[in-house]
């Protein structure tokens, strides 16, 4: 009991009393490549991750804090305030800190705007709080590929980063949206996928990329899932790169997803 009570005595002395949220940064699917901009076309989801700073562990050596997520629209108005989220995280490395992050999925039928999201956290155990704000713009909707993310299971349920090992599988998961329509089909839509393994260069690893072809879409579908299995193979770093082609008005978009392969000694 001794030690443990200098131990907290010490790591609560190495914190900061100060509740900070550093590191602000959106992401492309959950713990994915950092945007260059929180900018997406309606439907996306946009992910923020942070670091959260100068959390005071309780006499468990447990960080206890609450999240809270707003949305606000150009004008100000609030469109989403759910209640906090609580964390409980056992202060292993005696840091005070945890990375945390909040997903903001938006729906085909968002209105483009330029939005605000608030970001609160409050720590249970010091009784302080901080936040930051960001824009998210978000723009009409237009053939493109939405939602892009890297799971480790089949279903596309358990998110993971673009990192595995040499015998692993992981896979792709996206959506396809905006595709036009062929007024002499029925109204039906063809969008045509294709997914190939390049270096960190771009530089095609594949001999030649996979290709599913999405026929006969029904015009009350207005959206195509897709996933492709990636079997982890080679050692190196990698990008998986998926190219949809909107075969009624010849668009295409692009994805592209770092990939990090590593081997077990």
């Amino acid at each position: 009991m001794f030690t443990s009570l200098v131990l907290l005595a010490t790591l609560s002395s190495a914190q900061s009393t100060k509740l900070e949220l550093t590191n602000v940064r959106p992401h492309q699917g959950v713990w994915g490549a950092v945007r260059t901009e929180a900018k997406a076309a309606v439907g996306e989801a946009i992910h923020f991750s942070f670091d959260v700073l100068g959390l005071q562990p309780d006499e468990l050596r447990r960080l206890r804090y609450r999240t809270t997520l707003e949305v606000f629209d150009s004008k100000g108005k609030a469109i989403y305030q759910p209640g906090a989220v609580e964390s409980v995280l056992v202060d292993l490395a005696g840091v005070g800190q945890a990375r945390q992050s909040v997903h903001l999925l938006t729906g085909l039928d968002q209105a483009p705007d330029v939005y605000k999201v608030k970001v609160t956290v409050q720590d249970a155990h010091a009784k302080k709080e901080a936040s930051f704000t960001r824009e998210v713009v978000l723009q009409a909707l237009d053939f493109g590929l939405i939602r892009g993310q890297i799971t480790a299971d089949r279903e596309g349920q358990m998110a993971s980063p673009g990192v595995g090992v040499v015998g692993q599988t992981l896979y792709v998961n996206a959506i396809a949206v905006g595709f036009k329509r062929d007024p002499q089909k029925d109204d039906k839509g063809f969008v045509t996928v294709e997914m190939a393994l390049t270096d960190d260069k771009d530089k095609p690893i594949s001999p030649k990329p996979l290709i599913a072809d999405a026929k006969d879409i029904p015009a009350d579908v207005t959206f195509v899932p897709l996933r492709f299995e990636v079997p982890l193979q080679k050692v190196g770093s990698f990008k998986i790169a998926i190219k949809a082609t909107d075969q009624v008005s010849k668009k295409t978009a692009t994805l592209a997803f770092p990939l990090q392969i590593l081997d077990l000694k």
